[in-house]
């Protein structure tokens, strides 16, 4: 919805026609909904002046072939501003690693079987084989709010209280959330 008020159109891609339910709900004129997996190749190469991908990248086995694709949709001089959880987040990432089998078996909808978490030496490898330039890096926190008392929520609890303990500990780059990181199209 962010970028829905600063552009004059808006496509929103999701492979979660849920998601795109909502999203319709919302009645946002400049925003065109449209249910497809990035790997479709749906939309032609160097389409958008723009793309912003949030929690997508870290679900595809090959990240990078992931990134390549989405990359490619935009257009030379562009910006991509990408969002995923914290690889570096120390918290973070061990809790969902010790328990992604558990996690996937129960709440089949929250987690996918391949899922791991992207670091920014991950995206500078990337950087590295692709040949794109990232433009900025840095690290968010998104303290969930204590939402019920299903499993989910208290395990979502869990991580969020070990998530302010880090918070008060380690440096932000290790106990953030969320990595930002802005490439830049040559």
């Amino acid at each position: 919805m962010l970028c829905a008020r600063r552009a004059s159109e808006v496509i929103a891609c999701d492979i979660s026609t849920k998601q795109l339910t909502i999203l319709h709900k919302k009645k946002t004129s400049n925003v065109f909904p449209v249910a497809a997996d990035i790997e479709s190749n749906i939309f032609k190469p160097e389409t958008f002046d723009g793309i912003f991908c949030s929690g997508l990248l870290h679900h595809f086995p090959d990240f990078c072939s992931a990134l390549k694709m989405l990359l490619s949709y935009l257009k030379s001089g562009g910006y991509s501003i990408i969002l995923e959880p914290n690889g570096n987040n120390i918290v973070f990432a061990k809790f969902s690693n010790f328990t992604p089998n558990l996690l996937h078996s129960i709440f089949p909808s929250t987690r996918t079987v391949n899922e791991h978490y992207i670091t920014y030496q991950d995206f500078q490898k990337c950087s590295a084989t692709l040949g794109f330039k990232i433009s900025q890096v840095f690290t968010l926190t998104f303290l969930q709010p204590d939402r019920g008392r299903s499993l989910l929520d208290i395990m979502i609890r869990m991580r969020t209280l070990l998530a302010k303990i880090a918070l008060r500990l380690l440096p932000r780059w290790l106990s953030n959330d969320v990595l930002v990181v802005i490439i830049q199209k040559a």
